[in-house]
């Protein structure tokens, strides 16, 4: 057999190779754990703490997850490294990219954060989206273009540093005593006040 023949609580060791389990076709691979047991992979590589609902990559417990579920990934590597990958394998195609949902109990979509392809490929100029709902619908509300240049309330013609779409108001505020505030203004007709 592929493993030893002493199967003994509480370990299957095999002989050699892997261990496979295949349940029958459509069936499911079900683990009990019983009360507060966690499933455990190397220690740290994956842990899913069943008494909290939260699971953790690279590490054991991570105390900013309420109790009720969640994830953690933790990297103890130095420097600045991706710690998640979201990777669209599809054919570099404008408008395809990946996209991060927020989603109520209600099941509705209230926010998203979107990346994009600008162009076909080989140019893999990429936008960033933030979108949020206003209780009406799902709408986009600032975009970050390729060449850095950010459009609030508009996704077109984006061309300059700051873009706004309609009517819109720029604040400016004395950080140094936080009681100036100064507003700049651009009316429905594009005129500026101040």
């Amino acid at each position: 057999p592929a493993f030893t023949t002493q199967i003994s609580t509480p370990s299957i060791i095999t002989a050699s190779g892997a261990l496979g389990i295949t349940p029958a076709a459509g069936s499911n691979l079900n683990i009990s754990l019983s009360t507060t047991g966690d499933f455990v992979v190397n220690t740290n590589d994956l842990v899913v703490d069943t008494s909290v609902g939260t699971v953790i990559i690279g590490g054991t417990s991570q105390g900013d997850i309420p109790s009720g579920g969640g994830l953690a990934i933790i990297n103890a590597t130095a420097g600045l490294n991706p710690i998640l990958v979201l990777q669209n394998s599809a054919s570099l195609t404008a408008g395809y990219g990946s996209q991060i949902t927020f989603i109520e109990s209600s099941g509705d979509r209230v926010a998203n954060i979107t990346t994009a392809l600008e162009n076909a490929g080989p140019n893999i100029a990429t936008y960033m989206a933030f979108s949020t709902h206003n209780n009406t619908s799902l709408t986009e509300r600032v975009r970050i273009s390729g060449a850095g240049n950010v459009g609030i309330g508009t996704a077109d013609n984006i061309n300059q540093s700051l873009t706004f779409a309609n009517a819109g108001t720029i604040g400016f505020e004395n950080a140094a005593v936080n009681t100036s505030y100064q507003a700049v203004t651009m009316d429905s007709s594009d005129d500026i006040i101040y």
